[in-house]
């Protein structure tokens, strides 16, 4: 199954220059990459050459959009296969992930989603049990990140089923995409456009009779990389909270807008949790 690899990005050119390459030396199928330049205008052809990228659209949006509208934003490129949502701040070690991913959707027609790491179940206050990823734990830049047997759970190889994936890497079939944005409210223009997304899009994908499943590739991630160190993403979000009339929490844009996410999250989907799956992608609705 064609494989494109959707990367939204705000500046940050050093952090998404090593995702990207982290790609290209591990992916064996030669995917097309989706850049979405929410504004910054960061790269050019040749930059994007010296990187080794050649199969490639690179959409240049005249401001940011946040993260949500990113994903409806895609469909309208990619007309086929899964497409690959990274955060920049991600950083994949396997060689041939990308196989193991078409590898997946091509052997399990009811596969939706797949993720670098999610968990077994989703509470009602969002929290996450039974979480699962193979996260390395290796050191980039000046953050090092935990090994994922201290926070991210399992360390797992193989494939395995998921209530709730973390946005990090989320691998749709085109189809689970299209549906989500044609017959359900996943992309409802007030959602927050950052935090909880990756919650909400699971849950929807589960709802709509979608299995979701996290795959064991070698991986790393510098946790809050864009919220916490990139003044464009602040910039965004105190432009957004104005326009929501949302008063910023402590002055801090992205606290206010995870607040918000929140809020919508539990109006949304507190009654009906928590969700749990057994094998086979056996999912439980509520309280036994």
């Amino acid at each position: 199954m064609k494989i494109t690899v959707v990367i939204p990005f705000i500046g940050q050119r050093d952090i998404t220059t090593q995702c990207l390459e982290s790609l290209v030396k591990n992916s064996t199928t030669n995917p097309h990459y989706l850049l979405i330049d929410n504004g910054s205008y960061t790269f050019n052809d040749k930059d994007l050459e010296a990187i080794g990228i050649k199969n490639y659209t690179y959409v240049e949006n005249k401001k940011n959009t946040g993260v949500l509208p990113t994903f409806k934003q895609a469909l309208s490129y990619v007309k086929e296969g899964v497409l690959c949502f990274m955060h920049n701040d991600a950083l994949i070690h396997e060689k041939g992930w990308d196989k193991r991913v078409s590898d997946a959707f091509d052997q399990d027609s009811q596969l939706g989603l797949v993720g670098l790491l999610g968990a077994r179940a989703v509470m009602p206050d969002g929290g996450r049990m039974g979480v699962m990823s193979h996260m390395l734990g290796a050191v980039w830049g000046k953050t090092e990140v935990q090994p994922a047997a201290v926070h991210h759970g399992e360390l797992m190889t193989g494939i395995a089923p998921a209530s709730v994936l973390d946005g990090v890497g989320m691998f749709f079939r085109r189809d689970t995409l299209v549906e989500l944005d044609e017959k359900t409210d996943a992309f409802w223009d007030i959602r927050a456009p950052h935090h909880f997304y990756d919650r909400v899009l699971t849950l929807k994908c589960i709802d709509a009779d979608w299995r979701v499943a996290v795959i064991g590739i070698q991986f790393d991630h510098w946790s809050g990389a864009t919220a916490n160190q990139s003044e464009k993403y602040h910039e965004f979000g105190a432009k957004w909270c104005d326009k929501m009339s949302l008063p910023l929490i402590d002055g801090n844009a992205d606290l206010t807008i995870y607040k918000f996410a929140e809020q919508q999250f539990f109006d949304e989907w507190q009654q009906r949790l928590p969700l749990t799956v057994e094998g086979d992608y056996q999912y439980r609705w509520g309280r036994p």
